[in-house]
């Protein structure tokens, strides 16, 4: 009953967040295009082009934050995946070349832009001679402070484009207009207006004495649980050789993917895999189906295998989907493996590579125990 209560109050605080945070957006976005009309703003000019400046930058604003999400998210992704979205497909060819060194180039110069429009911006929403029946105080907070502006901006032209990017970063670098975007930064860039920020990190790193970048390593949250079934000597000569050697390898991956972490944190699991699956709307049961397959999944201890990740097999009789599993995992409270990611997911690691490493480890104790008893 108390949980009950909990979550009702949940949603009732957060429909009540989501109604007032309307409400204010629209009533600002009512006094800016009335101050603007009335020739309030500071920024001299026509109500019609000031009106075309502040949507443009807006425009401009929420291309950029959405491409910066978008293209750090695919920035190490194949594109032949999605070859058949021309645009995006040639977009993210021109954001990563040079090995990646076009990402850099763009975020520089996208940041130039970004400030350049927040500050035109300004020019625009902020209106110290409007004349409102309000406190002096309250004036100043809210008209003299341009916050207007600021909630505006910030919805339309950040934080809904970056939440899109974030979801969907193919379908945002294929928007018309973004191959533009991105020659501009980097046009921008290769100028040399922002150069002096380059000159500026030398000096910082010079005076604070950072001459090498950190050296992050990031343990893996996989952690072998394996037991020996061995008896006797060997059980006791495998237990005493760990005392000795410590072979904390063996209970980590420490090969060629140690560097990166094995698991994820997911939140969507639909947005996550709905691109994924996409492709296989056109396929018919049989023809990922297999009779070996098929009577395999009738067998009682796969069966329970499947409970316990909360499939169930009375609905379906085939395999599990990774998307199933995800979902499993998630519910509870468990990181998902990079192996269950989609294929085209920039932190995915294909399954049989982790098969490989899997198979290497449980070889090496069985060469070792071999090699004992030789």
């Amino acid at each position: 009953m108390a949980d009950t209560e909990m979550s009702m109050g949940k949603v009732i605080f957060d429909y009540t967040r989501y109604v007032l945070s309307t409400v204010l957006t629209v009533a600002c976005i009512i006094l800016i295009i009335y101050a603007i009309g009335a020739g309030y703003a500071p920024l001299e000019g026509h109500p019609a082009i000031l009106y075309a400046i502040f949507v443009f930058c807006v425009s401009l604003l929420g291309m950029l934050e959405g491409l910066q999400i978008a293209i750090l998210n695919l920035e190490r992704a194949n594109r032949e995946r999605f070859k058949h979205m021309k645009r995006a497909y040639f977009n993210h060819k021109l954001a990563t070349k040079y090995n990646g060194l076009n990402v850099q180039r763009f975020l520089v110069g996208r940041q130039f832009f970004v400030v350049f429009v927040v500050f035109l911006s300004a020019q625009i929403t902020t209106y110290s001679t409007l004349s409102l029946p309000i406190p002096r105080w309250l004036f100043i907070f809210i008209i003299e402070t341009g916050l207007p502006g600021v909630l505006v901006v910030l919805s339309f032209g950040q934080l809904m484009p970056q939440l899109v990017a974030a979801t969907h970063p193919v379908t945002f670098m294929d928007i018309p207009g973004s191959w533009l975007v991105i020659k501009i930064a980097l046009l921008f860039e290769a100028i040399g207006i922002t150069h002096f920020s380059w000159v500026l990190t030398f000096f910082t790193k010079w005076i604070c004495r950072m001459d090498k970048g950190d050296n992050v390593t990031r343990n893996s949250m996989t952690r072998s649980r394996t037991k020996s079934r061995t008896k006797g000597r060997h059980s006791r000569s495998s237990r005493s050789r760990s005392k000795k050697n410590k072979p904390a390898q063996f209970q980590k991956f420490n090969s060629f993917i140690n560097s990166e972490r094995m698991s994820v944190n997911i939140i969507d699991v639909d947005s996550l895999y709905s691109g994924a699956e996409h492709g296989m709307t056109n396929c018919d049961p049989e023809d990922m189906a297999h009779g070996e397959t098929m009577r395999w999944l009738k067998d009682d201890s796969v069966k329970n295998v499947f409970h316990l990740w909360g499939v169930d097999t009375t609905k379906n009789a085939g395999l599990p989907s990774k998307k199933e599993i995800v979902r499993s995992l998630i519910k509870q409270g468990q990181p998902v493996p990079r192996y269950l990611l989609p294929e085209h997911h920039p932190q995915a690691i294909p399954a049989h590579i982790v098969v490989m490493e899997l198979t290497r480890r449980e070889a090496q104790p069985c060469n070792e125990l071999k090699g004992e008893e030789a």
